[in-house]
């Protein structure tokens, strides 16, 4: 059906009013979030979900709740936090080093993970000690039994020596990576166990030392 001229002169008119509500949001009549802000939703007097004001351009009042996050302490409040007099509660100090004892415990495990899948390969993994045993064997003492080595390097057409001397290089890179990733680890969560305030706490960030 074809709209009449006044109709069609109505919906451009609507288009136009919806385009000045995006370009000038402080003019619009819902809720209006900044693209570049943090939101708290609020329910019972909690935080239910944080997002970033860009997927929420314009939203009803009368059927959420929500509170701007003070820019650069954003990581200061979790969903689950309090809200006290319509204002935000943020995280307490323990509250916190457990947050970010978790995330520095999920990138270690992440960074061990991805070390482990480069040097230890799923289909060696059963074998990879009984690898480094007969070579450490073998370069100790060549006279020594390796049957293992043997017939791995028999359907690799490698010589025992050669085969030995990769494994060991293999296993050293591999434990000098744990090492490295334990060492820095520690640190993380010694510095974090010191920590005096929130700023202090979300100083101590993971940043894989491997890479």
């Amino acid at each position: 059906m074809e709209l009449t001229p006044e109709e069609q002169a109505a919906l451009e008119a609507h288009e136009q009013h919806i385009l000045e509500l995006a370009s000038n949001p402080q003019e619009c009549d819902l809720g209006c979030c900044q693209a570049d802000l943090y939101y708290a939703l609020i329910q019972d007097n909690q935080i239910a979900d944080i997002f970033k004001g860009e997927s929420l351009p314009q939203f009803n009042p009368k059927d959420i709740q929500l509170i701007a996050l003070p820019q650069g302490q954003e990581r200061h409040y979790k969903i689950g936090g309090r809200v006290q007099e319509g204002k935000l509660v943020p995280m307490s100090l323990e509250e916190a080093k457990a947050t970010q004892l978790a995330y520095i415990n999920l990138a270690f495990e992440a960074a061990f993970n991805a070390a482990q899948s480069e040097h230890v390969p799923l289909e060696e993994s059963m074998s990879y000690e009984l690898q480094y045993q007969e070579a450490q064997l073998f370069n100790t003492d060549p006279s020594k039994p390796t049957p293992f080595l043997d017939a791995l390097a028999l359907a690799r057409k490698e010589t025992k020596s050669a085969l030995a001397a990769k494994i060991l290089s293999k296993h050293q890179a591999y434990f000098s990576k744990l090492a490295t990733l334990m060492g820095y680890t520690q640190t993380l969560r010694n510095n974090l166990a010191k920590a005096q305030d929130l700023q202090e706490v979300f100083q101590v960030e993971f940043k894989n030392p491997l890479e």
